[in-house]
């Protein structure tokens, strides 16, 4: 006799036609809110069915062609934050999540987490295998699973050909298995994903996930950016693959936030040209522009509390006129 702890719901929706509405339904249900924008509502198709395993849940998913997002609001209200890890069966997806954008085919596998916006576009044909996972099931911190979010790995490398294998076959099997065991196989599917991540980015799990090594890298973007008006904690947050909350737990542990490190590097950069001979012509507000001051007037306020003088005046006293 089978005991009630030991059954799983398994939800199922055939291939029919289905409107916006009920589709969005069910994937909140199975996955998570989403809001979605679908091309031909009343000829949509879907099928998802769905298992769990403790607080690890497994679905296959089959889709014509829409799109799936979650906004900064949809992250607000979540109670649990989870990571979503699918293996590209058939069809394409283009995941959007932290200012990367990649495509994700067939042979292929990426991941995404409930904590930031994302969005997911899937093509017709649209078939992949997933696991959901709660983020404090995970032994990395949340930052450390971002910088894996909206990149394509290959499903054919390291540890990822036995766990979508693993995966496949507690799909097939899960009326095969008690309870009792769903818990070790549980903590199974997410120490072998964890170690798949790793494995898979193998150079950027050992050499930038350091903090110091992160934080070097920050600083290399800044650089090479000081003369992009647009600079700004969230481009440098992407160029280094880490969330902006993240960037900004990394300059925490300085004497400096984010944007008084890039006004000081402007300034120092602006004070080497005044007191360049080779620039004793150039107008001070081209030389401002030049390295990304977009106020002028604000700047020059900006430079005499810190230099105790105008530019004017540090030039011609570092040029000895």
């Amino acid at each position: 006799m089978t005991k009630e702890s030991d059954t799983v719901p398994e939800f199922v929706v055939p291939s029919s036609p289905m409107d916006k509405v009920s589709w969005q339904q069910l994937m909140e249900k199975i996955v998570m809110p989403f809001n979605f924008d679908i091309p031909d509502s009343k000829a949509f198709e879907g099928r998802i069915t769905s298992t769990s395993f403790l607080d690890t849940s497994l679905f296959l998913l089959r889709s014509e062609s829409h799109a799936a997002e979650r906004t900064e609001e949809d992250v607000q209200t979540q109670a649990e934050n989870h990571c979503v890890v699918s293996f590209q069966l058939e069809g394409s997806l283009y995941l959007t999540q932290f200012g990367r954008r990649t495509k994700v085919k067939p042979g292929q596998f990426s991941i995404y987490t409930s904590d930031a916006p994302v969005r997911i576009e899937g093509s017709r044909n649209y078939h992949s295998l997933s696991a959901k996972i709660p983020l404090t099931r995970f032994s990395s911190r949340p930052e450390e699973l971002h910088q894996f979010s909206a990149t394509a790995y290959s499903a054919d490398q390291g540890l990822a050909p036995a766990v979508q294998s693993f995966l496949r076959h507690l799909k097939v099997s899960n009326g095969s298995i008690s309870g009792a065991a769903r818990v070790g196989v549980s903590q199974h599917v997410v120490g072998m994903i964890e170690q798949m991540l790793r494995s898979q980015n193998d150079h950027r799990a050992h050499t930038e996930t350091s903090a110091d090594v992160l934080r070097e890298r920050c600083l290399a973007y800044i650089e090479s950016n000081l003369q992009n008006h647009d600079l700004s904690p969230q481009m440098i947050a992407e160029g280094a693959f880490i969330s902006t909350r993240y960037l900004h737990q990394l300059f925490s542990q300085t004497d400096l936030t984010v944007a008084r490190y890039i006004r000081k590097r402007r300034i120092e950069r602006i004070r080497e040209d005044l007191a360049s001979p080779a620039r004793a012509l150039e107008p001070i507000e081209q030389i401002a522009l030049r390295w990304g001051v977009q106020n002028v007037s604000y700047f020059g306020q900006v430079f005499k509390r810190i230099e105790g003088c105008t530019p004017a005046e540090f030039r011609r006293r570092a040029l000895g006129q």
